[in-house]
């Protein structure tokens, strides 16, 4: 178990904790600030971040990606990488008022250079997707 975010630099950042949530650090939580658009502002923490590619050194059976709409960065960030990656299962969100640069086409650009072949579950303005090629 690694104690950080995922993100495009190795460093520190801030994680905004949703302060409407009765439980921290669960759904609602994301590096990007009060990307949900809350009444009630998100708690600030300062995290650790590292980046996925890091981790993308040896083939690997599934990457599961559920990051609160940071989706775009880290796979602009391993996208050199992603041929190591069998499948894939991403939870994309569209939130383009409150984080706008997180675009859907550029990453599903990524993932067709990448050789996945992909299709989507949308439920709930959550855009799931499960991608998968062979090595």
């Amino acid at each position: 178990i690694i104690e950080a975010a995922v993100w495009d630099k190795e460093g520190k950042k801030s994680l905004y904790i949703d302060s409407t949530s009765k439980i921290p650090c669960t759904w609602g939580d994301s590096l990007i600030k009060n990307i949900w658009g809350s009444r009630k502002p998100p708690t600030p923490i300062l995290v650790q971040t590292v980046k996925l590619s890091r981790f993308l050194t040896i083939p690997v059976d599934l990457l599961k990606i559920d990051i609160e709409g940071v989706e775009g960065k880290v796979i602009h960030e391993s996208a050199k990488k992603l041929s190591l990656v069998k499948n894939i299962i991403l939870e994309y969100h569209e939130t383009p008022k409150t984080n706008p640069e997180n675009q859907l086409e550029p990453i599903l650009k990524i993932l067709e250079k990448a050789n996945f072949k992909f299709t989507f579950l949308n439920k709930d303005n959550v855009i799931l997707i499960k991608g998968f090629h062979e090595f």
